[in-house]
């Protein structure tokens, strides 16, 4: 409602019936650019529900990466995604 000139851009998202984080994540981006320092500190307070962490956990595992690169990707920490593998994979 704020942005009606931007409603063509992300139409096809906001005509899903349910978004997951990831999509979220891409329209806050993409409507309130934001300085760095403020992302980082935002970035501190995520939490992600179980089916966005096995999403992360399935995305490292297509593109055949280790811990530090997927952390990377994401932006979360090596111990958070470490944390995650010994919860839902290593059970």
């Amino acid at each position: 409602m704020k942005f009606p000139d931007l409603y063509k851009e992300f139409e096809q998202l906001l005509d899903r019936d349910e978004l997951n984080h990831f999509d979220i994540e891409l329209i806050n981006d993409k409507l309130f650019k934001e300085n760095t320092h403020l992302n980082k500190f935002k970035q501190k307070y995520k939490a992600y529900d179980k089916k966005t962490i096995l999403k992360m956990l399935q995305y490292g595992k297509k593109h055949q990466l280790n811990n530090t690169q997927l952390a990377r990707h994401f932006k979360v920490s090596r111990n958070m995604v470490t944390k995650w593998k010994k919860m839902f994979i290593n059970g």
